[in-house]
């Protein structure tokens, strides 16, 4: 696995929790957790100054899978957990209070999730291969509950802004 950490915007609280599970091989996971954000010298994420209140967790059973979180702002909290083989999922968070969660079972599965404004909530689950899946949320209180994927070879997507 290799765990990437990118310094993003300047933090101002460390009350926030960032955890990495991988049990695979050649998997990639990158959590821009916000300044002055280092890994702790075994690849796994340690936050040094997270903006207050976010919560990320990335779950990998598998291999080849990447996994990308991008939390901006506070109170957010994201989950991405992969089974399987070659998964893609990205989790974006912008402003305040958002909820989201990928679950991948499968391989070759790809999956996004954007999120600006206030408030917002989205979950994708996909079970099954080649399945494809994007939720773009731009305005505050919007909330897509579930999108469910079971099969092969599903397209979805919805952008939502007020």
């Amino acid at each position: 696995m290799l765990a990437t950490l990118v310094p993003a915007a300047p933090a101002f609280a460390l009350d926030n929790d960032a955890l990495d599970s991988d049990l695979g091989s050649a998997d990639e996971v990158l959590m821009i957790l916000g300044h002055g954000a280092s890994a702790n010298g075994h690849g796994k994420p340690h936050p040094t100054g997270q903006q207050a209140g976010n919560t990320a967790a990335i779950n990998q059973h598998g291999n080849h899978h990447t996994a990308t979180i991008n939390q901006s702002g506070n109170g957010h909290y994201a989950l991405i957990d992969q089974r399987g083989r070659g998964n893609d999922a990205t989790i974006s968070q912008q402003g305040y209070g958002h909820a989201a969660a990928i679950v991948q079972h499968g391989s070759a599965n790809t999956a996004a999730i954007h999120q600006a404004g206030k408030g917002n909530g989205a979950a994708i689950v996909q079970r099954g291969n080649g399945n494809s899946a994007h939720i773009g949320q731009m305005s505050s209180g919007l909330h897509l509950d579930v999108v469910q994927q079971i099969g092969n070879g599903q397209t979805f997507s919805s952008h939502a802004a007020r």
